[in-house]
Order: structure tokens, then sequence, then C-alpha cells
């Protein structure tokens, strides 16, 4: 992107600035090493040199000579390209075929608003990403299409917002450069290969490369006078924005009580290695777990220290249930959840003894899962 605008600057700044700001960001982006962001530099520089062909037989021939060192440089990438730079074609191409249909599942679900901004890495594995793990070691990671992880993780309306800004930015870009303002048809050219890359990566995640991307747009938007807009078109989109944020505390309430929280808690540890074939978190004299709502659990605990505990279970300030815990053995207790309208409740544990003058414990006692007995 920089490097083409830079293009823009040889009728307004003169040659030398422009092949030192050139040479210098072309020698970055061979140094990166991405293989997409080159071709789009290739392609789009060749393409608004054929489109900006005139009568004049130097035009023709800068326009041609674009054409062909582009595909040039193209197929030596295809035969010659350095091996070990970057990750094969074949398991790139197999990998970002996986992150597309597990950003398709996200968007699935959640068609309209998207599962979340920023959830996507998260998320990832419980929509199809451990299959990532044969092809490149790991089972999450980011979409590698922004226009992918738009519509992931916000929805119809943030793709088709991104869509708006990018068309509203674009157009009197492109129009100034068919006008003939050299400086406007080489930034839209810059922004327009930017975009290309996004195809297979996620640079608007990396702050550093949005800002600049966002710079390049104020800079287009400032080679153009603002465009007029109708009053229909602002009551439109004041309307809208009005029912959006009108819905995001329903919206929010609904995602309370859907969310599965089944291995969330307070106070206690990540999950330990079994112990007498139970998996277990370590926890101290006071912590909470995320219980199903309206159902009979059986919750294994044993005591981590050499007395029996009491252990009182707390919903809010309402007791309950109390269990008795003994050392060195699990014991399954059979716990009545109250009902909610979430799916899942915060119960709080609070070990009130551990035996006559027993010393404060950490931890206190081992936690294993809770498995439902009985659905909802």
């Amino acid at each position: 992107m920089v490097a083409l605008a830079s293009f823009g600057l040889i009728a307004r700044r003169g040659w030398l600035l422009s092949a030192l700001a050139t040479g210098t960001v072309l020698t970055a982006l061979w140094i990166a090493g991405s293989r997409v962001a080159i071709v789009a530099l290739l392609v789009t520089t060749a393409a608004v040199l054929a489109l900006d062909v005139r009568r004049s037989r130097r035009h023709l021939m800068a326009a041609g000579a674009g054409v062909a060192v582009s595909l040039g440089i193209i197929a030596w990438f295809a035969v010659a390209y350095p091996a070990g730079r970057n990750m094969n074609v074949p398991r790139s191409i197999a990998s970002r075929q996986v992150l597309a249909e597990t950003a398709l599942a996200m968007a699935a679900e959640a068609p309209v608003f998207g599962i979340g901004a920023g959830t996507f890495l998260d998320e990832s594995p419980n929509y199809g990403a451990t299959r990532l793990g044969p092809i490149i070691g790991r089972t999450k990671d980011q979409a590698h299409n922004y226009f992918l992880q738009t519509f992931a993780e916000q929805g119809t309306l943030g793709l088709v917002a991104l869509l708006a800004m990018l068309t509203a930015a674009l157009w009197p870009g492109v129009r100034g450069g068919l006008g003939g303002n050299t400086l406007a048809k080489w930034l839209a050219a810059g922004i327009v290969a930017s975009v290309l890359t996004w195809l297979s990566g996620h640079p608007l995640l990396v702050p550093q490369a949005a800002l600049v991307f966002w710079l390049f747009i104020g800079l287009l938007a400032g080679t153009r006078e603002a465009p007029t807009v109708t009053a229909a078109w602002r009551r439109f989109v004041v309307i809208a924005a009005l029912a959006i944020m009108a819905s995001v505390p329903f919206r929010a309430m609904a995602e309370e009580r859907a969310a599965t929280l089944e291995h969330l808690g307070v106070g206690v540890s990540q999950w330990q290695p079994a112990v007498d074939g139970e998996r277990y978190r370590e926890a101290g004299a006071e912590f909470s777990l995320y219980l199903p709502s309206g159902t009979t659990v059986t919750l294994p605990v044993r005591s981590a220290t050499a007395a029996e505990l009491n252990i009182e279970l707390r919903h809010g300030s309402q007791l309950f249930d109390t269990i008795r815990t003994l050392p060195g053995v699990w014991q399954a207790f059979r716990l009545r959840v109250p009902e909610s309208s979430s799916r899942y409740l915060k119960i709080d544990f609070h070990v009130v003894s551990g035996g006559s003058g027993s010393p404060p414990c950490q931890p206190c006692v081992w936690i294993g899962k809770a498995v439902p007995l009985l659905p909802r």
C-alpha cells in the first residue's frame, strides 16, 4: 500500500523521493516474505497501468512493461520461490480451508451480529479449528481472511458495514483517478492492494498495520471534497444505529442465559493430571463453580488436607446444601442445583471447618468434573 501510494508522489514531489520511498517499502516487503502481499502489489500495479493506457506510445509501452514484469515475477513465484521462507502452498491452502469452514460455522450460529468482536481465536476450537493440529501443529488460530473474520465475529451487519466503508472510501478515489488526479489514483491502488491481502490474511488485527491503513483512507478522502448526503440517508443511518443500540441489553441478556460456563470457576486452579482416576482442580477455603441449573449433578470432591472438611454450598445468600469430605479418598456427592433462567448458576463453596484447631488450608479441597444426572 505504501509502495503504490508513493508512486503518486512522482507527480507531486519528484522522482527522487518517490524512488527512495518505493525502494524502501519494496525491500521491507521482501524481508517480510508475504507472498500474497507481493502478488497483490504486482497485480494492482499492472491493473492501474493497463487502465491508464492513453493514446501516447509512451503510456502504452509503460503499461505493457508493467504487466509483463508483474506476470514474470508471479510466474517465478510459482516455480522458484525460495523454499523454507513460508509454509508450503498445499499446507497453507489446507489450513485456510479449515479456518474458512470454521468462520462459516461461527457465522451460521450468529448470522446477524456474529459471535463477538475479538473472540475468533479463543472460540475457533469449538467450531472445527482443532483440525489444524495435523496441518500446522496448533488447534486454534485467526481466520486468515479478514472478510470471513468480520463475518464470523460481527455477523452480516459488521460485514456490510465494512464493505460500505471501503466503497465510500474508494469510490471518490477511483473517480479522482479517472479524472486525472494521480495522487488519488495511486492512493486508491495502494488501498486496493492492501484489501486484496485480506483474502488470505488479517492485517487489521495488527495495530500498526491498521493505523497505516486508516491513515491512507484519510489521505484518500482528503483528495476530494466531502460528498453531499441526503436528509433521507442521514435519517436512515440514525434510525438504524438507534435500533442496534436499543437491542444491546436484550441481546446481552440472551447471551448470558445461553452461555456455556461449565469449565469456568473462581478461586480454583487449572485442571491437574488425574489422581486415582479423577482429574481435578485445587481450591482454597472459598471458591465458586458454575453448575447447570435445574439439574442433579454428581461432583467428585476430596479433602486436600489430612482432616475431614465441612463445606457449605450457597447460591447468593441461600444455603442449599452441606457436604463433608474425607482425606485420601474421592467422594461423589449428588447435588440438586436450583432452578434459574440461565443455563448455569454460580455456586459458592465455603469450607467452614477442617478439624479441631486446624490451621488455614491452601489448597483445601480437590474438585473433579461435575456430571449432570437429570437433564432440565
